[in-house]
């Protein structure tokens, strides 16, 4: 019998069957085996998880760090710091076995956080325990965990401002979870959030987790404590004195937080604002009033927890009176006037002092109280004071002075001569006495006839044909030869006094004589 071999369609119809076949079970024998490679890498990162429970339980809280780490990326021989890591051998954890290819383990006093591979396989156990798996190494996946840096906080009384500063080197932060004191209280992408409702002088645990885009999570917690509630401020737009009519603005500023109440009351004085004394008002959180008098006010804020401060404030110095203001006058001659006024404040002191002469405009005199006025007419005057005190009030007085008027000229000529009727011979003549008010300038003028100066000192001013005198002194005696005329003047600079007196009666002439003759008998 003949045997026969297979032909060529034979044995490629046998090689197409048996690639077929080896294409269906090959994928499901290598899953098998990767699987099988998976479940024991994964067994493995849990025993180190393990160890590191154990390390923190017995280890690490006889060490000063918070949180150590264990690195299979780097074989540390001894401890060693690295950006402020404390890398451990990782002998000292006791583990057997094979040990990952890369990542690290965090290992702190309340958790124990790994992301390791072993180049097939990433596995990342998070604080919670949670196991996360994906395929590939570290170096060539998009595994990462998201780190927090630090959380900035703002303390208030009532409120605690969170911002949160966190990276992640391969993937997005899509969300912050906000914890208070253990629970979650907020959620959102935002990484700034503000805890309300708290109570002033109060520690809070604040944490903040945030996750990445492929579910990993990182995290960080804080000790916080709320400010205490602040008392209002109270501030006053002037220290110094100021009058009642310009008053003091008091600026009231109450602590800001979320839904606290402002209140004040006007205990004592008088404010420009219409409000009811010594009951409480509601207040903007920057409130102002107006004092017109002295008194005080009083301000208080109270939280969300009924807890409230409050504070006094006096206001002082507001002059609420005019100076005291009175004029004395006394003439000065007969021209001019000393005026002395009297000004007094009792809350602040003078500053200044002004006079007036029959309503013309105000001389300032500084703070001198004495002011003479010279050149007056004679007459009746009206004089005024006006006395300012150190915030601008006012008050004015006035005096009516009289200024005497200049005496009169006396001129006296003898009424009577040694010869017939008073008539008085040129040769004998007769002497005019000139008597002049005792201030002032003097001065006459004879317009006619002829005199000589018996006593008196005096000079000649004026023209050849009719000259004026100055006299020397208040009296003068001229001595007329013939008849004539005297004009004399006396002039204290405002105010003027003449008199004119004719000088008559002496005869000037011979008197005519002639003779006749008549024979009374023979003798």
């Amino acid at each position: 019998m003949i045997k026969k071999g297979f032909t060529l369609v034979e044995l490629l119809a046998v090689f197409v069957v048996l690639s077929i076949i080896f294409m269906i079970v090959s994928p499901n024998v290598f899953k098998l085996i990767n699987k099988g490679k998976s479940g024991a890498f994964r067994v493995s990162v849990r025993s180190i998880v393990k160890a590191g429970n154990e390390y923190r339980a017995m280890e690490l809280r006889e060490r000063d760090e918070k949180c150590v780490y264990f690195s299979f990326s780097e074989d540390y021989e001894v401890e060693t710091k690295v950006q402020n890591k404390m890398y451990i051998p990782v002998r000292e954890l006791n583990v057997l076995g094979d040990l990952p290819t890369e990542g690290e383990m965090e290992v702190c006093r309340d958790y124990v956080n790994i992301t390791v591979s072993d180049g097939d396989t990433t596995i990342d156990v998070d604080k919670d325990g949670k196991e996360t798996e994906f395929e590939g190494s570290i170096a060539d996946s998009n595994i990462s965990r998201p780190v927090v840096d630090r959380i900035d906080t703002l303390s208030k009384t009532n409120e605690i401002d969170a911002i949160v500063t966190a990276h992640d080197d391969k993937n997005d932060i899509v969300k912050y979870y906000y914890y208070l004191n253990g629970k979650l209280v907020h959620e959102e992408n935002n990484n700034t959030y503000t805890y309300e409702d708290l109570k002033a002088a109060t520690s809070y645990k604040i944490k903040v987790v945030v996750e990445n885009s492929i579910g990993l999570k990182g995290e960080m917690e804080k000790i916080v404590t709320t400010t205490e509630l602040e008392s209002p401020k109270i501030t006053v737009d002037e220290e110094d004195w100021v009058s009642n009519i310009k008053g003091k603005v008091v600026t009231i500023t109450y602590p800001q937080g979320k839904n606290y109440k402002y209140e004040y009351k006007i205990v004592t004085g008088e404010v420009k604002e219409e409000v009811e004394k010594n009951t409480w008002l509601s207040a903007e959180q920057v409130q102002t009033v107006t004092f017109t008098t002295n008194g005080s006010v009083m301000a208080r804020v109270t939280d969300n927890d009924e807890n409230s401060k409050e504070i006094t404030y006096s206001v002082t110095k507001i002059d609420t009176t005019n100076p005291e203001a009175s004029l004395a006058g006394t003439p000065l001659g007969t021209d001019g006037v000393t005026l002395t006024a009297t000004c007094n404040d009792t809350e602040t002191k003078i500053s200044k002092i002004e006079f007036s002469t029959d309503g013309s405009s105000w001389d300032d005199n500084g703070t001198e109280k004495v002011k003479e006025y010279h050149n007056q007419k004679s007459g009746s005057h009206t004089y005024y004071v006006k006395c300012t005190n150190g915030v601008g009030m006012e008050k004015e007085a006035t005096k009516e002075v009289v200024i005497p008027s200049m005496d009169d000229i006396i001129i006296s000529v003898p009424s009577t001569g040694t010869w017939y009727q008073g008539w008085a011979s040129t040769t004998e003549g007769k002497t005019v006495t000139i008597t002049y008010p005792s201030n002032g300038t003097h001065t006459f003028n004879v317009s006619s006839g002829t005199f000589t100066v018996e006593s008196g000192s005096v000079e000649p001013v004026g023209t050849e044909n009719e000259t004026d005198y100055t006299v020397t002194g208040n009296t003068v005696k001229l001595k007329f030869t013939t008849p004539g005329s005297v004009t004399a003047k006396a002039n204290d600079g405002t105010n003027e006094v003449t008199k004119t007196q004719n000088i008559e009666n002496i005869d000037v002439t011979k008197p005519t004589v002639s003779l006749s003759g008549t024979a009374l008998g023979s003798d």
